[in-house]
């Protein structure tokens, strides 16, 4: 009997690679959504972030104008307004608006 002991067959490395390429195929797709999640998710937690410092501020030297920081290329405005649920601290980004009751 002959044995092939020089490395891998032409089928063996055909199937292999269509094998790899399936998975890629397969995952590409749910690694694209995860990683637009993940932006989304990071600029939502900076927005809560300039959120959480602009009424810091009001508390702290009763300042509330409004407020524009721009970070990774997303400009996000803070501002305050007053309604009939009470002042409301909000911030906006995109086309994404993020708003917190200030309770004072």
């Amino acid at each position: 009997m002959f044995h092939n002991e020089k490395g891998f067959t032409l089928a063996e490395s055909l199937l292999a690679f269509g094998f790899l390429l399936i998975v890629t195929v397969t995952l590409f797709p749910i690694l694209f959504k995860m990683m637009l999640q993940l932006e989304q998710s990071k600029k939502l937690t900076t927005a809560e972030r300039f959120l959480y410092q602009a009424i810091e501020r009001a508390v702290m030297s009763d300042d509330t104008k409004d407020q524009s920081i721009k970070e990774d290329k997303t400009e996000y405005t803070t501002y305050f307004i007053q309604d009939q649920r009470g002042e409301r601290a909000c911030v906006k980004y995109e086309d994404f608006q993020e708003c917190m009751e200030t309770g004072f």
